[in-house]
Parts: C-alpha cells; structure tokens; sequence
C-alpha cells in the first residue's frame, strides 16, 4: 500500500466516523421521543373507561417490572445523548463554531440542554408518580376509597397519579423531546 492510498483509507474513515458522530444524537433523540410517545399512548389505554375499574388492581404490579427495565433504557439512551452531542461539540469543533463553520454547534448544544431537560426539569416527578402507583400495589390494593368506586373510577390515587404522569410527559415531550430532536436534526444536516 502506498502513501496516499493509506491517507485516502485514513481520510475515508476518519469522515465516515465523524459522519457517524454527527449523526448518533439525531439517531438517539429519535429513539427517545418514539419510546416516550409509544409509552405515553400505551399507558393512557389504562384510562379507558372500560378499563379503568380494573387499573388500580393491574397497573401497580405492572409498573413494578414495566418501570425497572425502561428506566435502564432511558437512562442509558439519554447517557448516551449527552455523551455523544457533547463529542460533537468537541471533536473538529472550528467546523461549527469557527469563522466559516457550519453553524451546527449551537443546535448540538440546544438539543443538549434541551435532551438534559428530559431527566433534569420531569424526571424526578416522573419517578414520583410511578413510584406512588409501585407503592399502592404493595399490600395497599383493598384500600378503595368507595365513592370512586362507584363510579367505575378504581382507586383514586392509582387512577390520579397516572393522570398526572400522562398529562406531565405530554408536556415533556413537548418541551424537551421535540425540541431536542429537532435541533439534533438541524446539526446534523448543517454537518452533511
């Protein structure tokens, strides 16, 4: 192998690995808004009417399991965002900052902090509410409180604290998830 053939294979992969860098946290943002919005449609099924009456008996042994290994998977996907947006900041930064760049720094950096907001701004009330509903299946389940039952309510923090996580994460979306992706979109086809 001659010099330039080797500089030609090192130039080659050294821009398909920053092109994959580049393009990880719109890879990843996407994932998280699909499992937050996949998530959120599947979980409000429990406040169906013809369902309800049976949510506060199902849902807190769900969430037991349901919660512990979904929570693994965001928080490795989010650690993973944040790692490889704040790469892209670094890695060739004079290409998104500097006079003549591509401007993409900044979106890296909006879909950084807005992906940050996810688990910093939501994610202790989110783990509150699933913790509350975890917590109301443990030996809990025959405090009813009757008036609700009645109407076809099951129990009222159950129901109560799923409402909350329901209308909480459609605001998180909102604010952190689509923006985020947004911004990650915006960086990486700034980088192409």
């Amino acid at each position: 192998m001659d010099i330039s053939t080797t500089d030609h294979l090192f130039t080659t992969t050294t821009t398909t690995t920053l092109s994959i860098l580049r393009l990880t946290p719109l890879l990843l943002s996407t994932s998280s808004l699909k499992f937050s919005h996949t998530a959120h449609h599947f979980l409000i099924t429990f406040l169906r009417p013809q369902i309800l009456p049976h949510t506060p008996s199902v849902l807190p042994p769900f969430f037991t399991h349901w919660s512990e290994d979904n929570r693994k998977a965001i928080l490795y996907r989010y650690s993973l965002t944040y790692l490889c947006a704040t790469l892209n900041l670094l890695v060739k930064g004079e290409e998104m900052w500097g006079k003549g760049g591509n401007g993409s720094g900044v979106w890296y950096l909006g879909g950084l902090v807005f992906s940050l907001g996810h688990v910093m701004w939501f994610g202790k009330r989110a783990l509150g509410l699933l913790e509350r509903i975890k917590r109301k299946g443990k030996g809990k389940e025959k405090e009813k409180d009757e008036n609700i039952e009645r109407k076809g309510e099951g129990d009222g923090e159950v129901v109560e604290s799923l409402r909350e996580w329901a209308a909480m994460n459609s605001q998180r979306m909102c604010w952190t998830d689509v923006p985020a992706w947004f911004c990650f979109t915006v960086a990486a086809v700034k980088c192409m």
